[in-house]
């Protein structure tokens, strides 16, 4: 009888982590898809959620679907796409250090094809400077530590947004750069709410970062937030209301 026991608790402990790993994957999608739309219309961007989640389900973009809308505005989406997944192979090794020139590789994968000089900073500023900036910024990513993975995530964002290295995309850049240290140190891939664009941008032009930190600190909480929420209606689904018969009644 105990084995038989073991037995059927064994294999529903397999059933619940394959069910686990559907709704992760799930939620997953649905947080990438809300990343790009967000962060593409942070950046101008006109499109549509539903236009998010199709380029994301790769289905193709040559089609009359996508004639009305902007063509950098959907090579942005997609090319969003590829630079979180360079983010996640940095990340996937623990020891790797980032570098000045993943950074312009961060902003070659976002803005290839879109802008004149992509991975080049902007002019008529000194490049010299700009890289000296960088390679400040670089140190100060490597030497981050766990407990104060929030604080430092933002502050890398509000720096880099403050320095403006390059001529476009640097709230993509920026975005990218903090979620490396947040993913890396066991935070969510954090975006900010484009209904939020206000109150991001008045939060930045503070000279005080302590608000911009603020700000970001909630963006990571709501996140966390609606990943739980997503991962419950997965899991939990909505109760349809008995009807009751006519033969009942």
């Amino acid at each position: 009888m105990m084995e038989y026991d073991d037995y059927v608790f064994d294999n529903g402990k397999d059933s619940l982590a394959e069910i686990y790993k559907v709704v992760l994957s799930r939620v997953r999608k649905q947080l990438v898809v809300d990343y790009i739309y967000h962060t593409c219309r942070l950046e101008g961007s006109m499109l549509p959620l539903h236009v998010a989640r199709r380029i994301l389900s790769r289905k193709s973009v040559d089609g009359h679907f996508f004639k009305k809308y902007r063509p950098n505005d959907i090579l942005l989406a997609q090319q969003t796409i590829r630079a979180m997944k360079f983010i996640y192979r940095m990340v996937s090794n623990p020891t790797y250090e980032i570098t000045e020139a993943d950074i312009r590789h961060i902003h070659f994968l976002i803005s290839e094809n879109i802008v004149k000089a992509p991975e080049e900073y902007r002019t008529p500023v000194d490049a010299a400077e700009i890289s000296s900036q960088m390679k400040e910024l670089v140190n100060y990513i490597n030497s981050i530590e766990r407990k104060l993975a929030v604080e430092h995530a933002a502050l890398v964002h509000y720096r880099i947004l403050q320095n403006q290295p390059f001529e476009k995309f640097n709230i993509s850049v920026a975005l990218l750069l903090m979620n490396l240290i947040l993913i890396k140190h066991g935070y969510p891939f954090t975006m900010i709410n484009s209904d939020d664009k206000k109150e991001y941008f008045e939060a930045l032009d503070k000279k005080d970062s302590i608000y911009f930190l603020q700000f970001i600190t909630k963006c990571v909480l709501d996140t966390s937030r609606g990943i739980l929420a997503r991962i419950k209606g997965c899991l939990i689904p909505t109760p349809t209301p008995l009807r009751r018969s006519k033969a009942s009644i």
